[in-house]
């Protein structure tokens, strides 16, 4: 792996022989800096790997500290390696999921093969992949005004998609839960939910359906924006705690809340043919997608 300088980092001279890491925001301070640190500092501006930074400071007589203790005060000026893990595939119209995929994609989170800005999961292809070539799993994130209409749900529990639902209301927002078809809680479960708390849900929810976005002026829709962009972020570093957990942000109170939701009894999302939830009709689960072969 190359190591590299974060040019953002600033490291700078306290004296002949003293550096410091960072600027407002202080990391750390590295003392009796000599010939050998000297060198891999200069090394490390250009990108090196660990092993020619072993060479250079033994060719200079060897740093104070062990390499491994230089390169630990140094980390917090290392430039990010790329992200070869699990990695959000976006999916919505508007300003916010236009902001929120800006966001990702500066700090390189998106698929690759992953949509442009404004398809929709209703214009995802059915060879929409649920992995990645070479860079690990892939959520898929779509994001929708007042309600996810069941076509959509219903579209990545087909494809045995792991996806993560974003909903943008009236001066607020619901981001999860993580869902992983046929071991945590759907959205059909949380509607299951819901209608046990007020039956009056489905009449609500029919008209949200087709109601148009909200009008969020341009603050609230960068902090909706943003929040959605760090909750995504949260969950490809950890997918497992979100799992089943939905976070609600006050756009307008700035509070944040959660909670989890588990499958419903009555839900079927997690049965499989021949048991004894399964109706007659449930077809075989779809096989997991998996990364296309390369051609060349």
């Amino acid at each position: 792996m190359v190591l590299r300088l974060d040019p953002d980092v600033p490291v700078l001279w306290r004296s002949p022989d003293s550096l410091q890491i960072g600027a407002l925001r202080v990391h750390g301070v590295l003392e009796q800096v000599g010939p050998a640190e000297e060198r891999v500092l200069q090394a490390l501006r250009g990108g090196a790997s660990r092993a020619a930074l072993e060479v250079l400071a033994e060719q200079a007589g060897g740093t104070h500290l062990p390499l491994d203790a230089v390169l630990a005060m140094l980390r917090p000026a290392l430039a990010r390696s790329p992200r070869t893990g699990t990695r959000a595939a976006l999916f919505g119209a508007g300003r916010i999921p236009d902001a929120v995929h800006r966001l990702l994609a500066d700090r390189d989170l998106l698929d690759e093969a992953g949509p442009a800005p404004g398809d929709t999961a209703r214009s995802a292809r059915p060879s929409s992949r649920t992995r990645s070539a070479g860079r690990g799993e892939v959520i898929a994130v779509p994001i929708s005004p007042w309600i996810i209409r069941p076509a959509d749900s219903g579209h990545w529990l087909r494809r045995d998609a792991l996806h993560l639902p974003v909903v943008v209301g009236d001066g607020a927002l619901t981001i999860g839960p993580l869902i992983r078809p046929g071991s945590t809680a759907c959205l059909h479960c949380i509607h299951r939910h819901r209608v046990d708390a007020d039956p009056a849900w489905p009449a609500l929810a029919a008209q949200l359906i087709d109601r148009p976005a909200p009008n969020l002026d341009a603050l609230e829709s960068a902090r909706a924006a943003v929040a959605i962009a760090e909750r995504i972020e949260e969950v490809l570093d950890d997918p497992a705690a979100a799992l089943g957990h939905q976070i609600e942000v006050d756009l307008r109170a700035r509070d944040v809340s959660g909670r989890r939701w588990p499958p419903h009894p009555e839900c079927r999302c997690g049965a499989h043919p021949g048991s004894d939830w399964a109706h007659a009709a449930a077809p075989t689960a779809p096989p997991l997608l998996r990364p296309a072969t390369p051609t060349s």
